[in-house]
């Protein structure tokens, strides 16, 4: 698919957005990830394929560029008002296994579901995309402010609970659970019910290791962590079960 009809597409998809739900008043966009994965045979190749991904690009480049110089079809100020305010989101399409010159950025055959065409990202894939989606939204300045204002946890008991006060089960195969996030650096760590002996270490977005601490044979899998001469930004949570690892990321604001 060419970039002008991704274009075409997405000035449709806005103006009807903005009239299914009138209080819209910011959209970020963003193209495909990397489609080079996706073989002739995949549904959808044609959009999320290659070059389909890469001309998305543009298709979002232009969008934002009409509505700056002044598109009617795409006026976000009132009175009268056709689409929302849009600006660009993180920019996830990297050239595959060639690291993206402004960040390093690439995108491994791991990063997609062995069930998804090679569109549809894996855990790993998803991770990598919503760390820099968090990332941007906590940074930028048009989101920074509403982003880290959100409505504060209140309840004195960080467990989450069904609807009926009980507690959901704990698969013994999940990965380790953080709330609240955003945080101020205290909070819940909710790991496997065989988390003894388990190692927990917590980076900063640099890598520095900021709290280290090993479970002993009687430790529960719900933890209380407080961390102390933290700074606001991203943190990384990696729990070594013997010679496995999971990891979770988190906000202290």
């Amino acid at each position: 698919m060419q970039p002008d009809s991704i274009y075409q597409k997405y000035v449709r998809a806005v103006v009807r957005m903005k009239d299914s739900f009138p209080n819209l008043k910011i959209l970020y966009l963003t193209s495909h990830a990397y489609g080079g994965y996706a073989g002739d045979s995949s549904n959808n190749v044609e959009i999320a394929g290659e070059p389909a991904a890469y001309y998305g690009g543009f298709a979002v480049k232009w969008l934002i560029e009409d509505q700056i110089e002044g598109s009617p079809t795409l006026k976000f100020t009132n009175p009268g008002a056709e689409a929302p305010w849009m600006a660009w989101a993180p920019y996830y399409w990297a050239d595959g296994t060639t690291p993206r010159t402004t960040d390093g950025l690439v995108w491994e055959c791991s990063d997609y579901s062995p069930y998804g065409g090679g569109f549809h990202l894996s855990n790993e894939g998803k991770e990598k995309e919503s760390n820099m989606l968090i990332q941007f939204l906590y940074n930028d300045a048009s989101s920074k402010k509403w982003f880290r204002s959100a409505n504060k946890w209140t309840n004195c008991d960080p467990s989450p609970r069904y609807a009926s006060g009980q507690f959901p089960p704990v698969s013994e195969s999940a990965g380790p659970l953080i709330y609240p996030s955003p945080n101020n650096g205290t909070f819940s760590l909710r790991l496997r019910k065989d988390a003894s002996g388990a190692i927990i270490r917590i980076m900063d977005e640099k890598g520095t290791l900021v709290y280290s601490e090993q479970l002993d044979h009687y430790s529960t899998f719900n933890r209380n962590i407080q961390m102390t001469g933290t700074h606001p930004g991203l943190y990384f949570v990696q729990v070594l079960y013997g010679t496995t690892q999971e990891t979770a990321t988190f906000i202290v604001q």
